[in-house]
């Protein structure tokens, strides 16, 4: 691939992330507020399963499909990516985010969590966009 494939794959990625991820994040983080407010440790776990259970998967899955989509996937194939990505994603996922939740719903007020969140995005988006590269025999390398 080229210097321009690779910028405008990144271009892709990163408009996902600012036109789908961040206010999705932040629509979603107020939601889980308003419904379970607080601290206390049954509201923190409360949050941490809704949120790894249903959003995640759900934000993984999106970011899929709106990435291949973006660069010209078909739906076969967006869907064969899924099918073979999502679990082993997601559960990555729960290892890495889990614990980024816990910390954020017990010290990090509202207001900051979603620029926590793009902190632990620059890692966690690195390892997403290695996943959701095609093989090497489907990118044509």
């Amino acid at each position: 691939k080229t210097v321009q494939d690779r910028a405008a794959r990144a271009l892709k990625f990163g408009a996902v992330g600012c036109f789908w991820v961040g206010p999705l994040l932040t629509y979603w983080f107020n939601v889980m507020e308003r419904f379970l407010p607080g601290r206390a440790p049954a509201r923190v776990a409360a949050k941490l399963v809704i949120d790894q259970v249903l959003q995640g998967p759900f934000m993984i899955g999106s970011m899929f499909a709106l990435c291949a989509a973006a660069n010209g996937a078909s739906v076969d194939a967006i869907q064969n990516k899924l099918e073979a990505e999502l679990w082993p994603t997601w559960v990555n996922s729960v290892i890495v985010w889990g614990p980024v939740q816990i910390g954020q719903q017990t010290l990090v007020p509202l207001k900051y969590r979603v620029a926590v969140a793009n902190g632990v995005s620059y890692v966690w988006d690195t390892y997403l966009s290695l996943k959701m590269m095609p093989p090497p025999a489907e990118a044509g390398t």
